[in-house]
This record gives structure tokens, sequence and C-alpha cells, in this order.
């Protein structure tokens, strides 16, 4: 039979919160990215096929556009996410102080 071992978690580390957070948010603005890169490689083929000189140039700009705002809002939603970590683990850590901490249990695998 498995031994369970119960600890208390007294205190969340703000430095991993923020970089788990930095991680998620990360995938978050890549997910974005790429949804942002599929809908303006659409629009630049549309633009191709139509011959219209104006519409290829407003194609090129939409992929230049995607690139900076989806490269950009990347680079924000990880720092947001990060930050947020930093406040959650400021929270967290809060709570814990308030009810004494929080207990976990964990159950060796034979």
């Amino acid at each position: 039979m498995a031994e369970n071992q119960k600890m208390i978690l007294r205190k969340v580390s703000y430095k991993s919160m923020a970089k788990l957070m930095a991680i998620i948010g990360l995938i978050y603005g890549l997910i974005y990215l790429a949804i942002m890169a599929i809908f303006s490689i659409i629009g630049i083929i549309m633009a191709l096929t139509s011959g219209n000189t104006n519409t290829i140039m407003a194609g090129i700009m939409g992929i230049i556009t995607m690139l900076l705002f989806g490269v950009i809002g990347t680079i924000i939603t990880t720092i947001a996410f990060a930050v947020i970590g930093l406040v959650n683990a400021l929270l967290i850590n809060i709570a814990l102080r308030l009810i004494g901490g929080f207990e976990l249990v964990f159950e060796k695998e034979n």
C-alpha cells in the first residue's frame, strides 16, 4: 500500500509563479499570432487572386500589420501574465499566512 505524506504549503515563490504565468502568456500569445497569421495569409491570397494593385498592397500591409501587432501582442501578453503571476503569488501568500497554510497530501508510488 502506498504511503501518504502530509505537508503544509506556507509560501509560494514569486519567481516561480511569475515564470509559470509568463510561459502560459507566451503560449496564449503564440496561439494569437498563429490565428492572425492564418487570416493574414487568407487575405493576401485573396488579394493576389484579385489582380488589383491596390488590393495586393492592402494584403501586404495586412501581413506587415499582423507581424507587428502579433509579435508586440505576444510580448505584451507574456509580460502581463508574468505581472499577474506576481500579484497572484502575493495574494496567495497573504491568504496562506491568514489561514496558517494549505495542507497537501503526497502519495509515494510503489
